[in-house]
């Protein structure tokens, strides 16, 4: 997979491994708990050709993969993430994660969640019953203070999703 920074890197005489990501261009079914996966196959892939320091470059969507892999790799077996947020197994305890010994973060976005946040329709209070809203943050009427370009309707929606709900209501 071509990276802009491949050529900048190897002029510092340094070596380069670049590995495709599994969805290019739009990640939002990716399941990043079964990516790492890929991540450790690179890290034993390294490792056992003789690389002894190995610096992971983190760029875009990969610095919080990578800040992820890091944190479940120096986690002990029994502590990693056991289940996906859909419900499939990881089995990232029987996995071997071996940790880079540096991480580069270069233009990274700040996750899926923080991304995931921006996106949601943030009046929904119950998400077994999309009809069930809070009519203080429908992004549909002007009676809770939405404009196109208003910040108190921008703020009222980032707040509330920042407590972790859905709707003022509290109800997640």
């Amino acid at each position: 997979m071509p990276n802009y920074l491949a050529a900048e890197i190897l002029q510092t005489g340094a070596a380069v491994f670049l590995q495709a990501p599994r969805l290019v261009g739009n990640d939002i079914r990716l399941e990043h708990e079964i990516a790492l996966y890929d991540l450790a196959a690179a890290m034993t892939f390294l490792r056992g050709a003789g690389f002894e320091r190995i610096v992971a470059v983190g760029n875009s969507g990969g610095g919080p993969l990578w800040a992820f892999y890091n944190q479940q790799a120096l986690a002990a077996p029994d502590a990693r993430i056991a289940f996906t947020p859909g419900g499939r197994p990881t089995k990232l305890a029987e996995a071997e994660l071996i940790p880079p010994d540096a991480i580069a973060f270069i233009s990274t976005h700040l996750g899926q969640g923080k991304l995931l946040m921006n996106g949601i329709e943030p009046s929904v209070t119950d998400e077994a019953d999309a009809l069930s809203n809070d009519s203080s943050l429908d992004p549909f009427t002007r009676d809770n203070g939405y404009s196109p370009k208003g910040a108190t309707y921008r703020a009222n929606v980032r707040r509330a999703l920042s407590q972790g709900t859905s709707g003022a209501s509290g109800q997640n």
